[in-house]
């Protein structure tokens, strides 16, 4: 089977279909099918399916997928159709998806279908026409990989980007006005787009930069007419020839940016006036525009009526009329290298002045009526030296206001080509004279401004015009404040005193309500006594000051210091005594804290005895001399040193000395007593306090120091019951003294023999032994 008609059925499906191998054609028109739906399943049964008529069917969804060898899909389209869906995905052969009328048989065209509203078309190698999806309620597209195709018109849709458009290789014709496009950034790359159409969408800017042109280097012309554009931004657009766009009293537009497109011809509405300029007359919001670098633009360049504020147009070597009169631009210094510029107007502009003007090879004409420009340099002839025609009458010049409290002298500053201007029709009985205008205080009484006019020739030999216009100087009477005040004033010095404090104390006053200042804070130092110079100023609301007045400040110095101290003092003969000492030892203060200084080291001789008096001053930070105060200083002789004994006691044996008092004592000799250690000398004789010969001082009584043992624990017995063992008349002497000079200062003590009973019965056995021999030798001489 390589046909099947079944139209005019009542068909309702067509997934239950079996198999057919050879089946080509598929009649399945006038039946009752609302979905064609066919997919890997129905490519299986299917394998040379080409042709396949759905017409005259309640369809409201196509789903046609991986049919290789389908070429014609014919099916309702436009009011008849009731589609709402359409994928056609993965089919190689496709050529045409339509109604099959003439127009469009080799297009897939689903134009005018009411109730369209989703359309995927994806990977149609053989499709080769157009795609035509205009004038549906296409909200979600997708056309991806059509290599072929080069024309696809999705116009009059609901679609909001163009990011579903992808890998057309062959397009070179989009259009896709009439829908609610916001942005084109996310657009995909178009390598051969030549015709871009964004109509009557929601655009507010048009962005094409560095990174468009890699996407679209071909882009010859863009139609963005009919959106809400506020900023049209373009660069670096290789082929781009042409833009058009809403200008004049319909557009939005505040910003414009045409920068780097060489092949650029055109910009503007359209309209055949203005086809080969650039041209954005009258559009009443434009206040920025920058064209750089646009090599073909070579007629007019018309920016008038705007309202520009930043103005740049460079490098625009082919344009020969440049037309920027009426906006609000204030310098040409943002025009440059526009070699075939023969006719430049910027009257009615904000231009003040023309110093900044940059050079123009070819201009013949310049136009600046009506603007604030007061001088007309020189330099014009030399930037511009084929200029024959300079019109720039009706000048408005507005100084900057000026107070007046007397006669109003105003230096004529109004220059043609280096010569002043003469004033003429002053206001206010002005006169003029050596280039001054000169107003009388009485004639200016309640007025806010004077003026003068001039009109003369253009001052060059080979230009022609005027140069002619009218100097305002605003003004204001007012009067000299007045300031009065006491000349001068006295504080204590370290007072604390605000400015406003000092105002009120010397009475200061202004008057015209001006505001009252000084450097009294500045200047006053109140930690240092002296006389300080305070200036008054004063200045109204208008400006002008009064003349100043000085106050002389005192600040008082600090009152002489008063010194206290002892009246008298008394030290023994040869005493030393710094003066820090003697103003201690005598309580001696200021109540200031003034250093006290005194002539004790000049007065006083410490070597004799004698009453001194000594005098004590003191001066104050300010130099301010304390009363001197008296000290009467008694040198007298030391008194006798007092005596006190220290009795040395050893087991009941006792030595006697004495000692100054308060003098360290001499410490004895070290007793000794056998089977014992002497532990040292203490006040009492057993216990106490052992004394300490290296710090203790005799006291002003006799004392006892008693010397203490500590038994040996080596001895095998107590001997003679603990009693010191010393030679038999041992005598105790302090240590570190001859036994000469001791007897000097103590009577000696013949100490007891500290032996046992034994050295006893020695002692006497020893006497009855001599006392016998004496004897014995008596008898033998009288026997003889």
């Amino acid at each position: 089977l390589s046909s099947l008609n079944a139209g005019n059925n009542e068909l309702t499906e067509i997934e239950n279909m079996h198999t057919f191998p050879s089946l080509q054609t598929l009649n399945l028109s006038s039946n009752a099918l609302t979905n064609m739906v066919m997919n890997q399943a129905t490519a299986e049964k299917f394998p040379l399916l080409r042709t396949m008529d759905i017409r005259s069917n309640n369809l409201i969804k196509i789903d046609i997928q991986n049919q290789s060898k389908l070429a014609t899909i014919i099916c309702d389209t436009g009011s008849s159709s009731e589609l709402i869906e359409v994928t056609l995905k993965n089919l190689p052969e496709l050529i045409a998806a339509s109604n099959g009328s003439n127009q469009v048989k080799d297009d897939i065209a689903f134009l005018s279908t009411p109730g369209l509203s989703k359309v995927i078309l994806e990977n149609l190698p053989s499709t080769s026409s157009s795609v035509q999806l205009d004038r549906c309620v296409i909200e979600e597209l997708v056309i991806n990989n059509l290599p072929k195709v080069s024309i696809v018109t999705i116009n009059n849709n609901k679609i909001t980007t163009l990011e579903g458009l992808e890998d057309l290789a062959a397009l070179t014709s989009l259009n896709a006005g009439n829908n609610e496009l916001t942005e084109i950034e996310s657009m995909h790359a178009f390598p051969k787009l030549q015709t871009l159409t964004l109509i009557s969408n929601k655009l507010t800017s048009i962005i094409l930069n560095q990174a468009t042109a890699n996407g679209t280097p071909n882009l010859t012309s863009i139609d963005s007419r009919s959106n809400d554009l506020t900023k049209i931004d373009i660069q670096d657009q290789p082929k781009l020839t042409k833009i058009i766009c809403d200008t004049g009293s319909s557009a939005e537009l505040t910003e414009l940016t045409l920068r780097n497109l060489p092949e650029l011809i055109a910009a503007s509405n359209g309209s055949n006036a203005v086809s080969d300029d650039i041209a954005f007359s009258a559009t009443p919001g434009l206040s920025k525009v920058t064209l750089e670098n646009l090599l073909a633009t070579n007629v007019t360049i018309q920016l008038d009526h705007c309202v520009i504020e930043e103005l740049v147009i460079n490098n625009v070597p082919q344009v020969a009329f440049i037309y920027i009169n009426n906006n609000k631009i204030t310098t040409l210094e943002g025009l440059g290298n526009l070699t075939a510029v023969t006719n430049l107007n910027a009257e009615n502009n904000e231009l003040t002045e023309l110093e900044n003007i940059p050079a123009f090879p070819k201009l013949k004409t310049l136009t600046v009526n009506n603007n604030h420009i007061s001088v007309l340099p020189t330099s014009l002839k030399t930037k511009n030296p084929v200029l024959t025609t300079l019109s720039a009458t009706n000048q408005t010049i507005t100084l900057k206001q000026k107070v007046i409290v007397s006669d109003l002298v105003l230096d004529n500053e109004v220059k043609n080509f280096g010569q002043t201007t003469t004033a003429k029709s002053i206001s206010n009985n002005g006169t003029y004279q050596n280039n001054q205008v000169t107003w009388l205080f009485e004639d200016v009484q309640g007025v806010n401004a004077v003026d003068y006019q001039f009109s003369e020739p253009i001052q060059e030999a080979t230009i022609q015009g005027t140069f002619s216009g009218k100097v305002t100087q605003p003004i204001k009477v007012s009067t000299v404040p007045v300031i009065t005040a006491d000349t001068e004033m006295t504080y204590p010095k370290n007072a604390t005193i605000s400015e406003a404090a000092f105002f009120k104390d010397i009475s200061a006053s202004v008057t015209d309500d001006a505001i009252l200042t000084s450097d009294f804070e500045s200047v006053v130092d109140f930690v240092k006594a002296g006389t300080y110079e305070v200036t008054l100023n004063a200045m109204n609301e208008d400006g002008v000051e009064a003349v100043s007045v000085t106050v002389l400040v005192h600040i008082a110095k600090s009152p002489a210091p008063v010194i206290t101290a002892d009246k008298e003092i008394t030290y023994t003969q040869s005493t030393e005594v710094s003066t820090t000492e003697f103003l201690v030892a005598i309580h001696a203060t200021t109540n200031d804290g003034s250093p006290i200084e005194s002539d004790l080291d000049t007065t006083v001789n410490w070597s004799k005895v004698g009453d001194y008096t000594v005098t004590l001053s003191a001066t104050n930070e300010d130099g301010v001399e304390a009363i001197p105060v008296k000290v009467a200083v008694h040198i007298v002789e030391p008194p006798a040193p007092t005596i006190s004994n220290v009795i040395f006691d050893v087991d009941g044996v006792q030595t006697t000395e004495p000692h100054e008092v308060g003098e360290l004592v001499s410490e004895p000799l070290t007793p000794t007593k056998e089977g014992y250690t002497f532990i040292g000398w203490y006040d009492e004789k057993t216990g106490g306090n052992k004394w300490d010969f290296t710090t203790d001082k005799m006291p002003g009584y006799n004392i006892t120091l008693y010397a203490q043992f500590s038994k040996d624990t080596n001895k095998g017995e107590d001997g003679d019951g603990g009693k010191a063992s010393v030679a038999s008349s041992m005598e105790v002497t302090p240590s570190g003294q001859s036994q000469s000079e001791n007897s000097k200062n103590s009577s000696n003590i013949k100490l007891p023999a500290t032996g046992d009973d034994n050295a006893t019965v020695l002692l006497v056995g020893l006497g009855l032994l001599m006392l016998g021999l004496f004897i014995r030798l008596t008898q033998k001489k009288h026997t003889k």
